[in-house]
């Protein structure tokens, strides 16, 4: 997980008027009955070559790569917006995205 606040906008004597939080994370999504790799990107040219599902004994498979969800909060203290808000607007973007990833069809 990672997060950022980015300073905006200062007022005269250097505090807050304006920022924006930032909320990343890293998803893989894995069907679990096949152990099948469901957030690898689509097949074309430049693609990498897809991860093996069955693998000999004692070999363990390889990490396959995230996806990078990320969010943005914004808040202005000047009229009552906060950090914590910043923050509660990013964890529900962030939970409307990874639905939506789950609805979209690989």
């Amino acid at each position: 997980m990672q997060f950022t606040k980015i300073i905006l906008n200062r007022n005269q004597v250097n505090e807050v008027r304006e920022a924006e939080t930032i909320l990343g994370v890293e998803t893989v999504w894995r069907n679990l009955r096949t152990g099948e790799i469901l957030s690898l990107p689509r097949k074309g040219p430049g693609a990498p070559p897809p991860l093996p599902v069955d693998l000999p004994p004692g070999v363990p498979p390889p990490k396959p790569p995230p996806v990078l969800v990320q969010s943005v909060g914004h808040f202005i203290p000047e009229v009552g917006g906060s950090l914590t808000t910043a923050q509660k607007e990013n964890a529900d973007r962030l939970a409307v995205q990874v639905v939506s990833m789950m609805e979209t069809p690989w």
